[in-house]
């Protein structure tokens, strides 16, 4: 064995790994960072792999095994891989962002600095990468405007740029998708702005950590989450979110805000139980009434406390219209000294 290099196959658009040297053996087997790699071919020269897992973009952990029982150990051979774009889809998204998954070759979990380059202002195109496998990730794109059928490369830390011609991989941006105005209506959440999709997407969103039970989608101007569990939790000055998750492949779109627009919710009490007899074992039912109060003390750091001690939230008989927790044991000197 003389050496071991690797090509994009343009044919069948995976990476190979190309091992030469005299008197090869009719079978051979190549492991890279602990994984067998698919056995394409073999002469007494070469042998060629389809590199199905590669840790990153270089690998030191290579094995070459013969069938003579013979084989060639990491100490002397090392392999490295150019990332390759094959698709990208949903191929049009939202200028306030879009999840879109990306499928490839040569790269695997570990490698530095994935991105895909717009080709018409050699900027990146995702915000955010998330590796999901071998040949796979998924891209939050920015924030902006992408010209039409945008040329897409994918770049890596080490500064290869794909070697695939890029000319079928493009992105769009698709109708602007604008928030103009968020409203508090009882328990609920109204997005007013433009081209909010009405079919083949589900709506969602959060508000203060908060996610949203249901929803709907009225029109293209309207869309309305619902928080039916607990009412919309507290807060001040906090931004509403909403996005909009495809049925098809579960792309997401992400709406842009027309203007800093921030929610305060206050909290507002309309009653709470009077006059509660409780024994000093607790247990016995206190409630608060008042739009988003459950939500709000299922948060961290609220709750409600009788003498000092945490009043115990009840997921059972609390609702949208209410908390309500179970009192909880007493002791003090009299209960030691009587019961």
């Amino acid at each position: 064995m003389t050496s071991i290099e690797s090509n994009f196959d343009t044919v069948s658009l995976t990476t190979k790994a190309v091992v030469t040297g005299t008197g090869l053996s009719e079978s051979a087997e190549l492991w890279i960072d602990g994984e067998e790699m698919t056995l394409d071919s073999i002469t007494d020269t070469e042998a060629i792999f389809t590199i199905t897992y590669i840790e990153a973009t270089e690998s030191s952990d290579v094995q070459v095994y013969f069938a003579d029982g013979n084989s060639e150990e990491a100490a002397t051979y090392s392999i490295s891989v150019i990332p390759s774009l094959l698709t990208v889809s949903p191929s049009t998204g939202s200028a306030g962002g879009t999840l879109i998954h990306v499928t490839g070759s040569g790269f695997g979990p570990e490698t530095a600095g994935l991105n895909l380059i717009r080709t018409s202002s050699s900027s990146n195109l995702c915000e955010t990468v998330t590796i999901t496998g071998y040949g796979e990730f998924d891209c939050l794109t920015v924030t902006g405007d992408v010209a039409d059928n945008d040329l897409l490369n994918l770049v890596s830390s080490s500064g290869q740029i794909s070697p695939v011609d890029p000319a079928n991989v493009v992105y769009s941006q698709s109708e602007t998708m604008t928030v103009t105005g968020v409203e508090l209506v009882a328990n609920s959440i109204v997005f007013t702005g433009t081209g909010f999709p009405t079919s083949g997407y589900i709506a969602s969103g959060a508000y203060n950590s908060v996610s949203a039970t249901t929803f709907t989608v009225e029109s293209a101007t309207q869309a309305t989450l619902i928080f039916s569990e607990g009412g919309v939790p507290i807060g001040s000055e906090l931004a509403a979110t909403i996005w909009f998750i495809s049925e098809l492949d579960s792309s997401i779109l992400y709406p842009t805000m027309a203007d800093t627009i921030l929610l305060t919710v206050e909290l507002i009490i309309d009653s709470s139980t009077a006059d509660l007899t409780c024994s000093f074992n607790g247990g016995c039912a206190y409630t608060v009434s008042g739009s988003g109060v459950y939500a709000s003390l299922q948060q961290e750091g609220n709750s409600i406390e009788v003498c000092g001690n945490t009043c115990e939230l009840s997921s059972t008989l609390s609702s949208a219209s209410g908390a309500v927790c179970l009192l909880p044991t007493l002791i003090t000197s009299y209960s030691l000294e009587n019961f």
